[in-house]
């Protein structure tokens, strides 16, 4: 009876700990200088990338229009 205890303490507690640890990943944090920010969002503005499209049928297996560039 004794081993059959501690077999399921071993075969749970590996179970127990993971559920007790299911906070989300956090995000590194990325300290910028100002003139790092400047320059990004330069960057950013010399990419003139077109607007997204109005109203689209966006659904799984639908044919892209001829007009969207991919």
């Amino acid at each position: 009876m004794r081993v059959w205890m501690v077999v399921a303490t071993a075969l749970l507690s590996p179970v127990a700990a993971s559920a007790q640890s299911l906070e989300p990943p956090t995000q590194p944090k990325v300290n910028l200088t100002l003139q790092d920010r400047y320059t990004i969002k330069e960057l950013i503005k010399d990419l003139r990338v077109a607007p997204a499209p109005g109203k689209q049928d966006v659904s799984i297996g639908n044919e892209v229009p001829g007009n969207i560039i991919l």
